[in-house]
Parts: C-alpha cells; structure tokens; sequence
C-alpha cells in the first residue's frame, strides 16, 4: 500500500503565504514519514476530502492564535469540521491541539502569569526547549523518556481533556500537553513535534506515523 500524508495549515490563507516554516514543516515530516506529504491550507479542504482513505494520515498544523481565538473561522468552516471528524489516524499540533480541543467542547484560555512562563505584549508564552512529562503509557511514546525535549511556542492554553479524550503528559507551566482520543486513533499535542533541535521531537513522529499506518497493513 503506498502511504500519504495531508498536512492541513489551519491559519488563514493570508498567514500561511508570509509563514515559510509551513514549507518547512513539510519537508520535515515528509522526511520522517519517509512519503509524500500533500498541505493545503484548511480553506482548500473541499477540494481535498473526502479523499483521504487507507493509506493515508492527516497532520494539522500549529500556528499563531488570532485575538478572536478559539471563535475564529476555522471552527465555523464545516469542511475543517468533516476532517475533524475523520475517521482515520490524526495529529493535531499546538494551534490545532487547541482547535480540535475547543471543537470537542473544551475551554481553550490565555495562560495566566506562571513560572517558568515568557511575559510577552500579546501575553504569557511557553516558548523555546521545554520539558514536559509523560503521565501516561501510550504506543506514541514507545522508546522515549518519561521527560521529553520538545519545542513550546504558545500563549493559549486547554484547560480540561474533552470528553472521551485521555490526558497524557504534561509540563509545570502547562498541565495539558497532550492527549488522545479513547477510541480513534486521534492524538494531539500542545508541543511542536515537527520543529527541529529537540530531541523527542522526531521520535514522537515516528511513532504517530508508525501507529498510522500500521492500521492499514
């Protein structure tokens, strides 16, 4: 079976165009899956779906919260809300972690004033090396550390798992850094995997692609 990626950028077009990192992710991921990675943009979906079927793993991206966060156009566009819905294997990254998150029903806030927090004008930032701490065995972490290297660029914080969801690690300025779904494979992280220099970011990768595929094999 030949195995495919959709890198969905869940920013608005207009961001995504001046953002050459979202190119860059692509490149990593596309790397560490060892397949072709396909981005669109989430407006560009209903060209896309329902396309992704066996074979194929959905990554969402990061990306800068807007003022209006979480009620920005994203949440009220029904195609992003079918892929969502998607059945198959998925990974939802920081902005997308929270997106998903606030869909599901979840309240997504500012951080409020922490240790180990970053006091910028837009607000309080987990930024830079971070370590965040794995509370929860799970195949996604299968040959890691319990304390994992990873990059942190958010303000906005989950403040509570959805419903039918599993908290599975966390950090002391950030108590939700990742979870999954109870039945599907659906995980999400509040940290950036895809970002290079930390080094349980890739690995974390592998396993999600790993865990991906292998429901198709």
């Amino acid at each position: 079976m030949r195995y495919q990626i959709l890198y969905v950028v869940t920013v608005e077009p207009d961001m995504q165009a001046v953002k050459p990192e979202y190119a860059e992710d692509r490149g990593v991921l596309e790397r560490v899956a060892g397949c072709p990675v396909r981005m669109v943009n989430y407006t560009e979906l209903a060209g896309v779906l329902p396309e992704p079927g066996p074979g194929w793993a959905v990554v969402q991206s990061g990306g800068r919260a807007g003022p209006a966060f979480p009620d920005e156009p994203v949440l009220h566009d029904a195609d992003y809300r079918k892929l969502v819905d998607w059945e198959g294997p998925q990974l939802a990254i920081c902005r997308s972690f929270q997106l998903v998150s606030a869909i599901y029903g979840a309240e997504v806030r500012p951080m409020p004033p922490r240790p180990g927090l970053e006091a910028r004008e837009a607000g309080h930032y987990e930024a830079g090396s971070g370590r965040v701490n794995v509370h929860t065995a799970d195949p996604l972490f299968e040959s890691m550390t319990p304390e994992l290297d990873v990059c942190q660029n958010h303000r906005n914080e989950v403040v509570a798992v959805p419903e039918g969801f599993t908290a599975l690690a966390s950090s002391d300025a950030c108590p939700i850094q990742a979870w999954r779904h109870e039945t599907r494979c659906l995980y999400g992280t509040q940290f950036h995997p895809e970002r290079g220099g930390h080094g349980d970011g890739f690995q974390l990768l592998r396993n999600f692609f790993r865990l991906a595929f292998a429901r198709y094999s």
